[in-house]
């Protein structure tokens, strides 16, 4: 993973229902989040968010940005992976390229 070159302070929590929060976390420390690829590339926004027992994130479910051409967006869940927080954003090991082809190939 690389450091990503903006800097993402600590967001404060949305207020209200999230879209893709299904209630399967157990944090609400990580909601709005800015999620990263491993290049440093935003890929969407944390809605629900799961720690273990130590602390440790061990599960993110976020929004993607909304498609320009229409209202679409993806909800994405992430697990069992190594996330890197960083101040307010949170980098997950898959780069740019691997990540569109999974989203293109979810269309289906």
């Amino acid at each position: 993973m690389v450091d990503p070159t903006t800097s993402y302070p600590v967001p404060v929590p949305p207020a209200g229902a999230l879209a893709c929060d299904d209630h399967s976390g157990n944090s609400v420390a990580y909601n709005g989040y800015t999620v990263l690829d491993s290049q440093g590339e935003p890929k969407g926004t944390v809605q629900a968010a799961a720690v273990d027992d130590k602390g440790q994130l061990d599960m993110i479910r976020f929004k993607t940005p909304t498609n320009v051409m229409s209202a679409k967006f993806y909800c994405v869940l992430m697990k069992n992976v190594p996330f890197r927080v960083l101040g307010g954003a949170v980098q997950v090991p898959i780069d740019g390229p691997k990540y569109d082809m999974l989203l293109n190939n979810s269309q289906g």
